[in-house]
C-alpha cells in the first residue's frame, strides 16, 4: 500500500512541475504544444492531489498537511471531490483525537 509520505512526495513533484511549466511563457509559434503540456501536467497534478487527500491520515501532521493543500488549492470552493475529501479529513481528526484521549 502506498503511504501518505509517498503520495505527498508525488503531489509536491506534480505541483512543482506545473509551477515550472507556468513560469515560462508559450512561444509565439507554439502550435498548441504549451496548452497540451498544460493539460498533461494538470491531469498528473490533479490525480496526485486527489490520491493524497483521499488517503487516511495516521498522524496529526498529515491532517495539517491536507488542510494546507485544501486551502492552497481551493478544494473547499467547488472542487468535485470536496465532499469526500473534507469528510475524510473530519474522520481523520476524529480518529486521531480518540487515539490521543485514550
Amino acid at each position: 500500500m502506498i503511504d501518505f509520505d509517498e503520495r505527498l512526495r508525488a503531489y509536491r513533484i506534480a505541483r512543482a512541475e506545473m509551477d515550472r511549466h507556468h513560469a515560462v511563457e508559450p512561444a509565439p509559434d507554439d502550435n498548441g504544444d504549451y496548452d497540451s503540456r498544460t493539460n498533461e501536467l494538470s491531469d498528473v497534478h490533479t490525480a496526485a492531489m486527489n490520491a493524497l487527500l483521499l488517503t487516511p491520515a495516521k498522524f496529526q501532521h498529515e491532517i495539517a498537511q491536507k488542510l494546507r493543500i485544501i486551502v492552497a488549492e481551493e478544494i473547499h470552493d467547488g472542487w468535485h471531490l470536496a465532499t469526500p475529501i473534507l469528510a475524510l479529513v473530519s474522520e481523520d481528526a476524529d480518529r486521531l483525537l480518540k487515539m490521543v484521549r485514550t
